[in-house]
């Protein structure tokens, strides 16, 4: 348990009830029937087991769910038998922790510019039985494997392990086959969630699909509540991601305009110069992530509400 003590954790600090944009929740409201449909939860249901995770595995097409993809991917951070983990720096921070925790070896790749993608020198740094991890699209900057591409990559990774995290899967891409992949290679994982193109990251609902048919037996018994259960499936139901999504990136299109030096994406965020002007004006009202990059300081900028959209404009219209 020693090497626990020289793992540093910093948890979001929540001091308001707005989202924390920065962290992909979700931006605008729900639809009324949407609601509707999750207010016909019965409350009857939470003296039981969740006994409709049968429904919720009939729906998504795997057996692998969990309390948010984060859970799912400690446990395949924990029970690979790698000789080490590689992924990119700068990524989502939760794969180094996860080795952390369990105790693994891991190699962090550099990313060095904000169009680099070095996802090949995971290959050629790693060995046969090494886990390698991909964000695809990657967080932060959205570099996205199409599936010819992410093909490609899985040949080349043969003999390893793979995991691919596909957080915000639905901003690039609705199509994605899964059976290709996982019936053309060996020792494949993805998983995804409900926390970011649905908006729904209180329900903490993720899930996985892998070729390793052992992978299961390691999940609890009944990994998530009946509530989450109800609301997911109501949220596939319901909820139109293509729509949100477009209403995402026409925001994200209004905001490209009202900066000066930036770098878009294909997230629901993007990066501006620590040092421009309009930004730094409207800076005050939002939360956002400062970071070090090509001997640069950036912003992590979320996309907006329209309220806040509007209060940039009038901004640089004064400004100019």
């Amino acid at each position: 348990m020693k090497h626990l003590g020289n793992i540093i954790r910093k948890p979001p600090l929540r001091i308001t009830s707005d989202p924390y944009l920065n962290m992909g929740e979700r931006l605008l409201p729900f639809s009324d029937d949407f609601i509707q449909a999750c207010n016909t939860f019965d409350y009857q249901d939470v003296k039981f087991y969740p006994f409709k995770l049968s429904k919720l595995i009939k729906a998504l097409g795997t057996d692998i769910i969990g309390p948010g993809s984060e859970y799912i991917i400690q446990k395949i951070i924990q029970h690979v038998d790698s000789n080490n983990i590689l992924f990119l720096d700068p990524t989502w921070p939760m794969y180094e922790v996860y080795c952390q925790i369990n105790n693994k070896k891991y190699i962090k790749i550099k990313i060095k510019s904000f169009y680099d993608n070095p996802v090949n020198d995971l290959i050629t740094n790693s060995s046969k039985n090494d886990l390698i991890i991909i964000n695809n699209p990657n967080s932060p900057f959205g570099h996205y494997l199409n599936q010819d591409e992410l093909d490609n990559f899985l040949y080349l990774a043969k003999n390893r392990y793979v995991l691919v995290d596909q957080a915000y899967l639905e901003f690039v891409d609705n199509d994605f086959d899964y059976n290709y992949f996982l019936n053309k290679y060996e020792n494949l994982y993805f998983t995804r969630t409900f926390s970011k193109a649905y908006g729904l990251a209180g329900i903490r609902v993720g899930y996985c699909y892998t070729n390793n048919n052992l992978f299961k037996n390691c999940f609890d018994a009944f990994p998530i509540s009946n509530n989450s259960i109800h609301i997911a499936l109501q949220a596939i139901k319901k909820l139109n991601i293509k729509l949100y999504i477009n209403k995402i990136n026409k925001q994200k299109e209004k905001l490209y305009n009202l900066v000066n030096n930036y770098i878009p994406s294909n997230l629901y965020f993007f990066h501006v110069k620590d040092n421009d002007f309009l930004f730094k004006k409207l800076s005050k009202n939002i939360k956002y992530t400062t970071y070090n990059f090509d001997i640069n300081r950036w912003c992590l900028l979320p996309i907006l509400t329209s309220e806040l959209i509007q209060k940039y404009e009038t901004i640089r219209k004064n400004a100019t």
